[in-house]
């Protein structure tokens, strides 16, 4: 026992030795990994300089796989790819507030790099998308995938760190084109919503990990070394898709941009769903750029431990995405089943926020309840969107997420303006968002035809009456 107490005594020394060692080594190794302005420049410019290659890029010929179901191991990859998106966001909120002092800017500031990234990702999503239904998938998937790792890290200044996630938000545009693929993929609404759950509480895992690993980074090595190991993952996931990820686009579509664009939006339920997710994004978009603030500055929790309820947040959200995907449903049905609890959610928000906002753990729970719910509606409006655009999922998909990105950007305006009133601003904010969102839900049932006006077996006869009469 004596020899077992003195070998933990040993190493307790030897790992405050190394911690001293890291924090006065971890100012100079912040300037080394800085980049000069005029590299930093060089390298934007290369990066943004393969697009053209990318359109003077004949179709290739198709190379589906023998069963159109994908590999798992092509799975993981889209699942690894969407993931590094919400893990280039997530990684960095805990070192915000470092961030915002290192820079001299104002926590605003540091929060709209998150806005840019977002703006800019829906933008991207209206060119790479569409592109993709004419040259294929693979190519474009391949290029976004270089952008995610791209520049941010050695940013010399914060207007060059915006340049940076613009970049990365460019890259991050990728979850287009893997929507596209699992409809391409799989026919079935039920077996899009089994597949397409799987494959976001996947990627839901990259905000999971992200805080802590973030937090972890940033308090031995700075913030810039998660930037970089960001770069390291990135380049690695390129490396297997490029020879694991096949094409599984269809022939080129016929019709132009424009008519295409007209089929998608000129739906009224398409153009309600858009909205319908728009709010649900804005949601989760406040609290991306809003909880580690709220956390650490006005409820008083340090970086490591708001970095772990970041985590819990996360792991919340993936819960519910996996559920969405267990429940054995269609879209519309899994929309009508969880609306009662939303409007429980919103008002659990609204009460918490209006009279128990400085409470931690009420905060967290609140929170947490509120992420599990919202992504089953979320994850069905998704997927049922792009029924019956199996010729244009590169356009839809595209059109699908660019809209949900910029709304959501939009939406989530009122949040920064309610930045000074603390936790119970933002869960008021978020409380109304949420009523909004149901009642909109409930018109785009009504479209449907399912809700409140028919049960699901009449709604089963009026649109099939010889099988189901």
């Amino acid at each position: 026992m004596a020899s077992l107490g003195a070998a933990v005594q040993d190493a307790t020394t030897y790992l405050d030795e190394k911690t001293v060692f890291f924090l006065q080594h971890k100012a100079i190794l912040e300037k080394r990994l800085v980049v000069r302005p005029d590299v930093f420049m060089v390298l934007s410019g290369f990066a943004m300089g393969l697009l053209p290659f990318l359109f003077l890029c004949s179709r290739s010929e198709l190379k589906a796989p023998a069963s159109k179901e994908l590999a798992p191991v092509t799975l993981c990859l889209l699942a690894l790819t969407g993931g590094l998106d919400f893990f280039c966001t997530d990684q960095y909120q805990p070192s915000m507030p470092d961030m915002a002092t290192a820079f001299n800017v104002t926590k605003s500031s540091m929060s709209l790099t998150i806005q840019a990234h977002q703006v800019f990702c829906g933008l991207a999503t209206l060119i790479f998308g569409p592109v993709s239904d004419y040259i294929g998938r693979r190519k474009v998937f391949l290029f976004l995938q270089l952008l995610l790792g791209l520049l941010a890290q050695g940013a010399p200044s914060y207007h060059w760190f915006v340049v940076g996630r613009v970049l990365q938000g460019t890259g991050s545009s990728s979850i287009a084109i893997v929507l596209a693929i699992s409809r391409d993929c799989y026919e079935k609404e039920e077996e899009r919503l089994k597949v397409g759950g799987l494959l976001f509480a996947c990627m839901l895992l990259g905000p999971l990990i992200a805080p802590p690993i973030g937090g972890f980074l940033a308090t031995r090595f700075g913030w810039r070394s998660s930037f970089f190991m960001l770069a390291g993952v990135s380049s690695s996931i390129f490396l297997c898709s490029y020879f694991l990820v096949p094409e599984t686009s269809p022939k080129a579509p016929k019709s132009s941009y424009l008519r295409a664009v007209w089929r998608i939006v000129a739906n009224k339920r398409r153009f309600l769903l858009l909205l319908l997710m728009a709010l649900y994004k804005s949601t989760f978009s406040i609290l991306d750029n809003n909880n580690a603030f709220m956390l650490e500055t006005f409820l008083g929790a340090p970086i490591q431990q708001a970095s772990f309820m970041v985590s819990i947040l996360a792991l919340s959200g993936a819960s519910g995405v996996l559920a969405s995907s267990l429940l054995g449903r269609k879209p519309v049905e899994v929309m009508k089943l969880t609306m009662p609890v939303v409007f429980i959610v919103a008002t659990c928000d609204l009460l918490v926020g209006l009279f128990s906002s400085k409470n931690l753990k009420l905060y967290l729970a609140c929170i947490c309840f509120r992420h599990f719910v919202i992504m089953l509606p979320n994850m069905a409006a998704n997927i049922d969107f792009l029924q019956d655009l199996e010729d244009i999922a590169g356009m839809a998909s595209s059109v699908q997420t660019a809209g949900v990105f910029s709304m959501a950007s939009l939406f989530a305006l009122p949040a920064l303006l309610s930045e000074k009133q603390g936790p119970g601003g933002m869960l008021c904010v978020l409380a109304t968002i949420i009523f909004l969102s149901q009642l909109l839900a409930s018109a785009i049932l009504r479209e449907i035809g399912i809700w409140p006006m028919v049960t699901r077996a009449e709604w089963l006869v009026s649109k099939s009456p010889g099988i189901y009469s």
